[in-house]
């Protein structure tokens, strides 16, 4: 055990595990008078910086999600070259006991932890973190039985390590994705594999794919379809076949999209009513803020000159300029300029009515923005846009990915220019549109509905 000395306002009471690359500990949090729990990555690791940084910078992702199914993260920290940060102390045994002590666990309560699961998923992978090493040891049970995950963006930390160790094979590879196996880049539909062999397990008393080692896992995984849950226990209804089967489908693009896809198909199993993704709702818009932006391409400079039109001086329609002309002619007398003013009045008119002068519109900004996907009045995902630029399409896992064939790979992006939220098609098979009008570019504005391949996002801006 490690000297209590080391770490300051945290007494060691007791170790819990010892990984491959760090240590678990229960510890007295002296200045906040909590138990937590002490993860101290392995001295013999303190001499990798990249390794280092990877371990740090998981931990604060992982300090940033705040869910009831997510383990806490407290405190991150180095002392003595220790590198350590702390978490909440759960008292509850893992899944793994659980299962061991119900072998196979009853429908109703193994489909009730996994939907909470789910729903701790679904929040992390709107927030862009994905685990990669969902397991029954890596799920907890608190004193009141709330499921909780923990190690959450700590997976990528331990695959660096392992690789520094001749001959380490990395994982449990019986809930490890099929992209995961091949060395594909990952998103959220790998945890919700993880998770789907997981329910598995739960059910039968055994997960589809088992070994004497790596290989033998790893070619089942790709090759081999499993045999329904229903087949190895009776009690399973077809619903929940069909669930499962799902979930640990080998194409990814036919999995559940999302945590909250499969929650719901968990409760309308159970009989429970859906969830919803939890939103900050932003005031409603002003109805003088809500004016047509035009949609020719924007530089800094013109953004700057449609500001000031805007805000500051007169502008009048050349219309009513021309009248106003006209009247001060007739006032004035000036008999020999009204023929003049008259053609330049009705050439004006003309032109105003087909549509070549228009109106310099408000341009709005915004500090920062989401979409909303929704589907119905129910909003399935919740995107930031706080970065430069983002891609939406198919296969984006760094950017907004929708699964579905009617959209294009790279469909459409937004790019934040200026504050000034933007949405170009990208040469799209079916297009991009705003407000049900198909566009090549638009400045967005808050609540404007964008429609790609059939899925709606309602985009959202906070000034």
């Amino acid at each position: 055990m490690i000297n209590n000395s080391l770490f300051g306002q945290y007494q060691i009471l007791d170790e819990i595990h010892c990984g491959t690359m760090s240590y678990l500990y229960k510890a007295q949090d002296t200045l906040q008078n909590r138990l937590v729990a002490l993860k101290v990555l392995k001295q013999e690791y303190s001499y990798e910086p990249e390794l280092i940084e990877r371990f740090q910078r998981e931990a604060k992702v992982a300090r940033s999600l705040v869910h009831p199914n997510i383990i806490k993260v407290f405190d991150i920290g180095c002392a003595n070259n220790f590198y350590f940060f702390t978490m909440q102390y759960i008292s509850g045994p893992n899944l793994r006991k659980v299962m061991e002590i119900e072998n196979p666990l009853p429908v109703n309560k193994a489909c009730t932890m996994v939907k909470h699961i789910c729903l701790g998923l679904s929040y992390a992978h709107n927030a862009k973190v994905f685990h990669r090493d969902i397991k029954p040891s890596n799920i907890m049970l608190d004193e009141k039985d709330s499921i909780i995950i923990c190690d959450f963006g700590i997976a990528k930390v331990a695959y660096l390590a392992k690789l520094t160790q001749a001959g380490v094979v990395l994982g449990t590879w019986e809930y490890t994705s099929p992209e995961q196996i091949r060395g594909n880049v990952v998103d959220g539909r790998a945890d919700l594999y993880s998770v789907g062999i997981v329910l598995y397990e739960m059910l039968t008393g055994s997960p589809p794919y088992k070994g004497k080692d790596f290989w033998k896992i790893a070619d089942k995984i790709i090759k081999e379809t499993p045999p329904k849950p229903s087949e190895l226990n009776k009690n399973i209804p077809k619903e929940i076949d069909e669930i499962v089967l799902r979930a640990i489908e080998k194409d990814r693009t036919r999995r559940f999209t999302t945590g909250l896809e499969m929650a719901n198909a968990l409760n309308n199993f159970l009989g429970l009513p859906l969830e919803q993704v939890k939103v900050d709702v932003l005031p409603p818009i002003k109805k003088e803020e809500i004016i047509q932006i035009p949609q020719q391409k924007l530089s800094s400079s013109t953004i700057k000159i449609h500001s000031s039109n805007t805000d500051n001086g007169l502008w009048l329609p050349p219309v009513i300029a021309g009248c106003i002309l006209l009247i001060i002619a007739v006032l004035v007398k000036i008999p020999q300029f009204l023929p003049v003013l008259l053609i330049i009045a009705g050439v004006t008119g003309l032109l105003f009515a087909l549509n070549v002068f228009k109106t310099p519109q408000k341009t709005i900004k915004y500090s920062n923005a989401k979409l909303l996907h929704i589907s119905g009045n129910d909003i399935i995902q919740v995107f930031l846009l706080d970065n430069y630029e983002v891609v939406i399409g198919r296969d984006q896992p760094d950017g907004i990915e929708i699964f579905k064939d009617a959209i294009s790979r790279s469909h459409a992006k937004i790019a934040n220019e200026y504050r000034y939220f933007v949405i170009y098609d990208l040469n799209s098979k079916n297009g991009t549109y705003v407000n049900n009008k198909k566009i090549d570019r638009y400045v967005l504005k808050n609540k404007d509905r964008i429609n790609i391949g059939g899925e709606t996002l309602i985009f959202q801006g906070v000034k």
